[in-house]
């Protein structure tokens, strides 16, 4: 039996064209096969794989042998931590300077969501109280621990705090990631929004959302009116609350309300003393010094309060005694 002659080719044997998540290995290891001029198999020549584009790792990175049918395999190539294109190139110095190397490609995919290297984001702009017509847009980027982003995840969006409507993301990521869905709410206040990757993954951090109020809509007594005596002021103050439709306060109004005795309650002819009419701070109005100077008899009084085209507010019941005063 002959033996072969000295080596003048390598060609791959198997392991090219693979695919793998980014940052591990891929399936089938990479290995030539060294042949002469005949096309026989070259045992006992020595090769050198080295990584190339990508980066990632090979092993060994000595020189392997090749064995009896001329194949020498490496025992793993790991693709670098970018998905993306990689190579790996084999080389046979003792075929000469030509034609003594061949070069592997592999392609890194992005490898699983990772709840830290993922976010969750919303426009620093603050929206309206409303039922849709005011929205923020909520940007959830899916990546992987290496931060590669990941295309084709679900993401549903959520958020504890009251009031809050989502419409959520629809389809799956982009290749860039990225997936979008709008934010509305009815209650006013700072909302945190969080992000589920594919049902499982809760992303880390969330997205901070605020939420103003709207128009000033309607009134509404945040300090209802307790019993009294004629002539004393009503205590603790009665106070009034400018509300947009969702009932937020409306920091912003300023405008004057006025209170009066609801008309058929307490006692005819009575009369409501103190400072009233009564601009709002902040949206709302404290009325301390409020006296009525003749007592409830069969029906407990009531108070109404307006302000221009503001809803108004009727108060709860409330009885005054003591003796009638001019």
């Amino acid at each position: 039996m002959g033996t072969a002659g000295a080596p003048t080719q390598i060609a791959i044997d198997a392991g090219n064209g693979q695919q793998a998540p980014a940052g591990t290995a891929v399936p089938i290891p990479p290995s030539v096969i060294v042949r002469d001029q005949f096309n026989n198999p070259v045992p006992a020549v020595a090769v050198t794989f080295a990584v190339g584009l990508g980066g990632g790792a090979v092993n060994p990175t000595t020189p392997l042998a090749t064995g009896p049918n001329g194949i020498a395999a490496v025992t793993s190539w790991t693709l670098g931590t970018i998905a993306g294109p990689n190579t790996l190139t084999a080389t046979a110095p003792a075929i000469g300077v030509i034609g003594n190397q061949v070069t592997f490609t592999a392609t890194g995919t992005p490898a699983a969501p990772s709840s830290s290297q993922s976010s969750v984001s919303a426009p620093a702009t603050p929206i309206t109280a409303s039922n849709g017509t005011s929205v923020s847009t909520i940007t959830a980027t899916v990546r992987d621990g290496f931060g590669n982003p990941v295309g084709g995840a679900t993401v549903t969006l959520a958020s504890l705090d009251p009031g809050t409507s989502f419409t959520q993301p629809s389809g799956t990521t982009a290749t860039n990631g990225q997936i979008a869905g709008p934010l509305s709410a009815t209650v006013a206040g700072t909302k945190s929004v969080t992000a589920t990757v594919n049902s499982t993954v809760t992303v880390d951090g969330t997205a901070t959302v605020t939420v103003d109020p709207a128009a000033p809509a309607t009134l509404s007594f945040s300090g209802q009116p307790s019993n009294a005596t004629t002539g004393n002021a009503i205590a603790p103050p009665v106070v009034v609350t400018a509300q947009d439709e969702f009932g937020n306060p409306t920091p912003a109004f300023i405008a004057a309300i006025a209170l009066s005795i609801t008309p058929g309650t307490g006692t005819v002819l009575a009369r409501l003393d103190g400072t009233n009419p009564l601009n709002a701070v902040g949206g709302v109005a404290t009325f301390s010094d409020l006296r009525i100077n003749l007592p409830s008899t069969v029906v407990p009084y009531r108070l109404d309060a307006a302000s221009g085209s503001l809803t108004g507010a009727t108060s709860s019941a409330f009885d005054v005694t003591g003796l009638p005063l001019p």
